[in-house]
């Protein structure tokens, strides 16, 4: 047992050692937003983390008009360092690219450096002088450092500038702290720094205005920064584990063990006691695990914060590090990897404290495993030699610790088949049949096989296996070989299955840009770019719709005399052409291009060939289905979902030269793959010649993944293994998913010329779909691409709203055992509005909104209308604080439409008075910030505030303390035309979406030709009147039986929301559920429920039956 003395001398052993290791803080003073859907980090220049020489030598800190605090200057010529460290998190920002801007005077194009840590490709930072540009040292030349070159502001006037140069602008952060540099290489004491903003949005430009809205982000009360590093590796048995505390911990709950759940759950035996200091000892005598922590475990530990009151406390995440065995591991390639290269080099990681290495390799498992001798050698890697194609081989690694040899686990590995060219024209073949590893053979024989980039992942596809790419970083590239360098005829093809592109110029296949390519252009929508460079005629782009998310295939065909794309099998466009297509030396990859990059597929890609001739449209047919040999169109589809009466009998078309087939059928895809006609499991259900099987034992309802192959018994004797197929059962029988229809009205495939609606029928007020294309809703979706939208209108003497659908299959409600109807629904908010007079003379709004700003305001708006000039006059007696830039008082406004030009003046609670406006409809508001008096900055509520409009259209504010002495306000006057007649009142925003803001105001005046009436709404805010939901079902004849929500406002659910009824409530009302002729789903009184009236949009989808 270690004594408490020499326990003390431990643990300030530790402590010292601990001061000396942790990083600096990063500066306290800084504000967050998410503008432009980015995050943004905001800090001021004279609240820097380090100066060096700290003094005012090279960086002085100096009071200039007009900035947010102080600002950073530059004098005493070249030389210094001034450093910034942020934290992105804090923004809720992750790693990856963000952009840099700066508030700046640089009206003389001085240029300094700037660096981040962390940036791997940018030269290291120095620890201390002489700093690049300074004292003779040569300042940084690389264009990625520079910095403040853009000319912007001038004396006396801040502008927000980027770097001149493109990489200066836009760097690489990492996750967490990040420290940005700049050295001083050339004294110019007019360039000033105020402000810098780091964002992730590429196309967010910062203004004053954002800044003064920017908040200070809530204090961090979690433990963060463990050390070590969260999923880290550890390389001791022993530890002293450090973290930055929580912004408001006393003191700390410290968990930790071996047990995930354990640490996560806070088991008994985990928690080791609370304590005020930051670090705790494990893995030494005294302390937790005193025998040392367990070579190959994995540790995980919690930090849970305790403020000052010992009540409230802030569970930590749970952290965890692993301590690496003593044998070695994690080998490359993987243990049983397949289609591994001939010419592999053997890679491993050394275990803990290893010294050497000793490794055995062969071909046979048993004398790998018990060899012995080998030679040592230092490194973690091992070249065999060059092997056979289509070979097992086997090794070890034993490894020396310095004291015990600790003997490895015998791994293996089979290299690539051996595949013989069967079709010389055929010089790329990727089936993605694979189903596993990181390699995509080239079945054509020509070995340009594809290495897996990213992450794709292997998936059921159209003719065998597929890969899904995620648009992330994920594509295969199958390399430079000579035979894929095309100059000639072509012809290059692939199944795809894309259910929307995600970028521009979308990729499916590439060689490189200038040479062939399949890929989505940027101003064709949805459908294939022929791009296929050198020859006449210029690129090609096809008319079919592609993003229906089924398996399409494309073939892409250039003969000497004309570029041709054929769908499906079919002519869809063609162009006249002749030339060579130009050579490319860029890999062909698919999935992305290797030339232009970032063009990555979001989808699936099945069976890339490409042939070094121009194939007619019979054998592109014949291509789409595969092997000719193997068996083919499998029924159901595979990787499809079939409900229970569709999946079986599983039917399939034959190979071109089978007699009879060998028929696979099982729940476990390794033994589907595995078995033969030997298999005694009941995995092979036996030879037959019909091409159609019914398992005697079924498939069960919503069972599965079932999986089956059928391999085809030639006349010549000869068996082809088929390729294995799948399908899930559902657990649903479908009414309507909506994913059928389209905007060919002509074709009578859009979405209104199915389910009716009120058009012209007085009584009915419902609308299906849009008036313009896209008919159906395709981005408040449930499931798939689309969803119903019905918009109803219950007003005028109209009480109920409805569309009806006329059922074709299923119409017996009772197959299979269904019992219960389930759909989904998706409403809008309810308007919390609201204008009232009460007392006399005093009015009252509710409202909430994002904010009047930007290039459209979300705001209500109590309003009368002007005709020509005139004033409005208010006090505002108060504004609720739901945000400091939340906005009350007077405005005049061109329209009701939320980019309407506007101009207004507001009382705030945290930024005074203000004016702005906008000059442009849709275009960005503008505001009198660079203007605005520090008197009118520090008013509150209550106030008055005036805004005039001369018939010239001059608009003027002002405001006042007592009504009747006027302040001009500094921004006078805004030249704003709108038309003669306008719309005069008062508005309020909260500032905040969805949290409501009241308001109230007095001594309203108008002047000029003003109606008498005053009308109030809504403006840019969408919502619902609260109506109730109902489904209606009806038989060939009789009276329909409805079915209500039980929420009479159901229509105001903003979210998707499953309604399930029970079959029995319509059978109860009469419906013969066995043959059901029509659905209907509406709103209002058929309900049976009274309400007030109103109009709205519920957006409906996936309606389906359910087994109770």
């Amino acid at each position: 047992m270690i004594n408490r003395t020499f326990k003390q001398i431990v643990l300030g052993m530790f402590a010292a050692l601990l001061l000396i290791t942790m990083p600096g803080y990063a500066m306290e003073n800084f504000k967050v937003s998410e503008y432009g859907g980015g995050h943004q980090i905001w800090f001021e220049a004279e609240d820097f983390d380090q100066r060096n020489p700290d003094s005012d030598q090279y960086y002085p800190v100096v009071d200039q008009a007009g900035a947010f605090g102080r600002s950073v200057s530059r004098a005493g010529g070249a030389g210094g360092m001034i450093r910034w460290t942020f934290d992105i998190s804090r923004a809720g920002g992750s790693g990856g690219t963000w952009y840099f801007w700066a508030r700046q005077i640089n009206p003389s194009n001085q240029s300094d450096y700037m660096l981040l840590d962390g940036d791997p490709a940018d030269t290291p930072i120095p620890t201390g002088p002489p700093f690049p540009g300074g004292d003779g040292t040569a300042p940084f030349d690389n264009a990625d450092d520079r910095i403040f070159e853009e000319n912007v502001g001038s004396p006396g006037n801040w502008a927000w500038g980027r770097a001149g140069h493109g990489e200066g602008h836009t760097k690489q952060l990492q996750d967490g702290e990040n420290s940005m540099y700049i050295f001083h290489r050339q004294g110019n004491n007019t360039v000033f720094w105020d402000v810098f903003v780091w964002t992730d949005s590429a196309s967010y430009v910062p203004t004053d205005v954002d800044y003064q809205n920017a908040v200070a982000p809530l204090p961090v009360t979690s433990a963060s920064k463990p050390s070590p590093a969260d999923g880290s590796l550890y390389l001791d048995t022993w530890a002293t584990l450090s973290w930055s505390p929580g912004e408001t911990a006393a003191s700390h709950d410290v968990y930790f063990g071996d047990n995930f759940n354990d640490v996560n759950d806070g088991a008994a035996d985990t928690f080791r006691g609370n304590q005020t200091g930051t670090f705790f000892i494990v893995g030494f005598p005294g302390f937790a695990y005193p025998d040392g922590m367990v070579p190959g475990t994995t540790y995980s530990w919690r930090i849970d914060e305790v403020e000052a009151n010992g009540a409230t406390k802030y569970k930590g995440q749970v952290w965890s590090f692993t301590i690496p065995p003593q044998k070695a591991y994690d080998p490359s390639p993987p243990d049983r990897a397949e289609f591994v290269a001939t010419d592999v080099t053997l890679r491993w990681m050394a275990g803990l404290k290893a010294k050497l290495h000793h490794v055995y390799f062969g071909d046979d498992p048993d004398v790998v495993a018990n060899a012995t001798g080998a030679l040592p050698q230092s490194g973690t890697a091992y070249s065999p030699g060059p092997l056979q194609l289509d070979k097992t081989s086997y090794w070890r690694v034993d490894q020396f610790d310095g004291v015990a040899m600790h003997t490895g686990d015998v791994w293996s590995f089979t290299t690539l088949p051996d595949i013989p060219i069967s079709d010389p024209s055929l010089v790329g073949w990727w089936k993605f049949d694979e189903g596993m590893g990181n390699v995509a053979l080239d079945w054509s024989g020509h070995g340009n096989h594809g290495a897996l980039r990213g992450d794709p992942q292997w998936a059921p596809g159209q003719v065998g296996g597929a890969l899904a790419f995620d648009g992330a970083g994920d594509f295969v590239d199958c390399g430079n070989g000579p035979d894929l360098t095309l100059t000639g005829d072509i012809t290059f093809m692939c199944w795809i299955k894309i259910a929307a592109f995600s970028r521009s110029w979308e990729t499916i296949l590439a060689k490189g840009d200038d040479s062939y390519r399949m890929s989505r252009g940027d101003e064709f929508g949805d459908s294939i770019h022929f791009g296929c460079n050198g020859p006449s005629g210029g690129n090609l782009n096809a008319t079919a719709i592609v993003t229906t998310n089924s398996w399409r295939h494309v073939a892409l065909m250039y003969d000497g005399s004309n570029k041709i794309i054929y769908i499906d099998g079919v002519e869809d466009a063609r162009v006249a052409s002749t030339g060579t297509i130009n050579t490319s030396t860029y890999n062909f990859f698919i999935g992305e291009n290797s030339q232009q990059r970032n063009r990555y597929l979001t989808g699936l890609v099945d069976d890339v060939r490409i042939y070094n001739k121009a194939l007619t449209v019979d054998q592109i047919k014949e291509a789409m289905r595969g092997e000719p040999d193997l068996a083919w169109a499998p029924n159901p589809a595979n990787g499809s979902t079939p409900s229970l009466t569709d999946a079986t009998p599983l039917t399939w078309s034959p190979g071109d030269f089978a007699a009879e087939h060998d028929v696979y059928f099982g729940t476990d895809r390794s033994a589907v793959d595995d078995a033969d006609a030997s298999d005694r499991t009941g995995i092979y259900r036996g030879r037959q010649s019909a091409t159609s099987y019914n398992p005697p034992e079924g498939v069960e309802w919503g069972g599965g993944p079932y999986y089956w192959r059928i391999d085809e018994v030639n006349t010549d004797g000869t068996i082809s293994t088929g390729r294995i197929w799948t399908f899930t059962v559902l657990d649903f029988l479908l009414i309507e998913d909506f994913e059928s229809y389209t905007d060919d009205d002509t074709a009578g495939q859009a979405i209104w010329q199915h389910w009716i609606d009120g058009f012209g029928v007085a009584e009915n007020g419902s609308q299906v779909g849009y008036l313009l294309p896209p008919y159906a809703e395709q981005t408040i979706v449930h499931g798939g691409k689309q969803s119903m939208p019905l918009l109803y209108n219950n007003v005028g003497g109209v009480t109920n709203s409805e569309a009806t659908l006329a059922l074709r299959s299923p119409r017996d409600w009772t197959k299979d055992g269904v019992g219960e109807l389930l759909l989904w629904f998706h409403g809008l908010p309810a308007s919390v509005g609201s204008f009232v007079e009460a007392p006399a003379g005093t009015y009252t709004i509710t409202a909430e909104g994002v904010d009047i700003w930007g290039t459209a305001d979300q705001f209500h708006y109590a309003f009368k209308t002007l005709t020509g000039g005139g004033t409005i006059e208010a006090r505002v007696l108060s504004v609720q604080n739901t945000d400091p830039w939340a906005k009350a008082g007077v405005m005049i406004r061109e329209t009701l439409d939320a980019g309407s030009k506007f101009a207004a003046v507001y009382i705030t609670p945290g930024n005074g008075c203000r004016f702005q406006a906008r000059s442009t409809a849709d275009a960005a508001a503008t505001s009198d910030t660079s203007v605005a008096t520090p008197q009118q900055i520090a008013i509150t509520a209550p106030y008055w505030v005036k805004l005039e409009r001369t018939v010239a259209g001059a608009f003027r504010g002002y405001y006042s303390s007592d009504g009747v002495n006027w302040q001009s306000m500094s921004w006078n006057p805004q030249s704003i035309t709108m038309g003669s007649n306008v719309y005069i009142g008062l508005a309020l925003t909260s500032h905040s979406a969805g949290v409501v803001c009241e308001a109230k105001f007095s001594n309203v005046r108008t002047t000029g030709t003003v109606g008498a009436q005053w009308a109030h709404q809504d403006i840019g805010l969408i919502s619902n009147a609260a109506e109730p939901l109902y489904v209606a079902l009806s038989n060939a004849s009789g009276v329909p039986a409805a079915v209500a929500h039980d929420d009479p406002a159901a229509a105001t659910i903003d979210a998707w929301t499953q309604w399930m009824i029970p079959l029995q409530a319509f059978a109860d009302k009469g419906i013969n559920l066995r043959n059901v002729d029509k659905i209907a789903i509406g709103l209002g009184s058929k309900s049976g429920v009274v309400t007030s009236g109103g109009s709205g949009t519920v957006y409906i989808d996936d309606i389906r039956l359910y087994r109770p």
